[in-house]
């Protein structure tokens, strides 16, 4: 459940982006699938995406003209959410770059037949516990396990070459 600091964050950003309640609502069932901040299954990654979204808007409409720059101490900075999204995806760009290595070098260890981003993908499920198509649609906590299993599966293909 939402702070109420946090219910207001949002309510600010609809009302500077100058949204009606049909289209606020909208927003909020798009990108959370609720039609209200005051949901109690709504939670703070809702209202991270949900300002992350009214502050794309918002930066539209002032681009376009529709809206004036918003003079408030709420939102000093039309990039903040964006940028704060970025950031936390930079974390997992190590992990993730460490996973894309090792699949590289498994795949010239590996028989033509295993090369295939299905072979991948048949690791990474067992490793996260659900079906994956890729490397790029792990979650930050899936890649440790999915570093593991790829790290175990390339420890594997050595032992099994070396003799």
């Amino acid at each position: 459940m939402l702070t109420t600091s946090e219910k207001k964050l949002i309510h600010i950003y609809a009302r500077a982006a100058n949204l009606s309640d049909q289209e606020y609502r909208a927003l909020l069932l798009s990108v959370t699938g609720l039609r209200s901040s005051a949901d109690p299954e709504f939670s703070h990654a809702d209202a991270d995406r949900v300002l992350l979204a009214l502050e794309t808007v918002l930066d539209q409409r002032v681009s376009l003209g529709v809206v004036a720059r918003p003079r408030s101490n709420w939102i000093r900075d039309l990039q903040h959410f964006r940028r704060r999204r970025h950031n936390r995806l930079s974390e997992t760009a190590r992990p993730l770059h460490l996973a894309r290595r090792y699949w590289l070098l498994l795949q010239t260890l590996l028989p033509p037949a295993q090369r295939s981003p299905t072979y991948l993908s048949g690791i990474l499920a067992r490793a996260c516990c659900r079906p994956v198509s890729g490397l790029s649609e792990l979650t930050p906590p899936e890649l440790t396990p999915a570093l593991a299993a790829l790290r175990d599966r390339l420890t594997y293909a050595l032992r099994r070459q070396k003799n």
